[in-house]
């Protein structure tokens, strides 16, 4: 379960916590993509592709996630 923030806004630690917090979720999803078939790095390529395409824009990310779903497969080496 991913902790609430333990720092303000303005805190200069704020983002490491951040990072801590969602580390052990982000491993079990990743975990549990590769326990039903798919590669680690290629889960890893594509979480790093979904973050890329909409780094700051929170509500337009999950709308790209939800774009992803229904595109075809991109191939990645």
């Amino acid at each position: 379960m991913i902790a609430p923030p333990p720092l303000s806004h303005h805190h200069p630690n704020r983002l490491r916590e951040c990072q801590r917090s969602v580390v052990t979720d982000l491993n079990a999803l990743i975990d549990g993509a590769t326990a039903i078939g798919w590669g680690r790095q290629e889960v890893i390529v594509a979480l790093a592709d979904l973050l890329d395409a909409e780094r700051s824009d929170a509500d337009g990310l999950l709308r790209a996630m939800a774009g992803y779903v229904s595109q075809p497969a991109r191939y990645v080496a």
